[in-house]
């Protein structure tokens, strides 16, 4: 990796650091060392990374009050990632992210959202066909995990008053 190139991969790894990935993501996608990584983190936020444990694909799925914005986050995800063959875009899951995140505050919907971390799981899992996004009968879309053992009702044809009462 040349001096430039190296500089515009470290570029990338802070604006990733200040949106929430996990160092071995960001490693992966941008060639950069762990140690580089976890040094940047330290410049950053002045502590090293913390080691979390991601709650794992039944775990995003099977949380109620992720239901919707899951849902939100892989269709809008979907909808601008066109190719979905490759690795998984992480500024286009950024962007993504933050957006529906701020849509649902806007909107005082009273659901959940998965971290960044767990959001690239379950992008990782559509890739991977573990997951498909199918239209319900009420129009709406809705999450088919069942190759995951995860079977989901629609939240939209089931809906919770607490999470859906601002989404008229």
């Amino acid at each position: 990796m040349n001096c430039l190139h190296r500089s515009k991969q470290i570029i990338r790894a802070t604006h990733y650091i200040n949106s929430g990935v996990k160092s071995k993501l960001i490693s992966e996608t941008t060639g950069l060392s762990a140690k580089t990584i976890r040094s940047l983190t330290k410049e950053i936020h002045g502590h090293f990374p913390n080691p979390k444990k991601q709650l794992g694909i039944r775990s995003i799925l099977s949380s109620k009050t992720f239901s919707v914005a899951n849902i939100l986050l892989l269709r809008a995800y979907q909808s601008l990632d066109d190719v979905m063959i490759s690795d998984v875009d992480l500024d286009i899951l950024i962007n993504v992210h933050q957006y529906v995140k701020n849509k649902l505050r806007h909107n005082n919907v009273a659901c959940g959202c998965p971290s960044i971390n767990d959001f690239w799981e379950l992008v990782n899992a559509l890739q991977q066909n573990k997951l498909t996004l199918y239209q319900c009968h009420c129009g709406c879309f809705n999450i088919d995990a069942s190759l995951v053992d995860v079977y989901l009702d629609c939240p939209f044809c089931q809906p919770n008053p607490k999470i859906l009462s601002h989404c008229s």
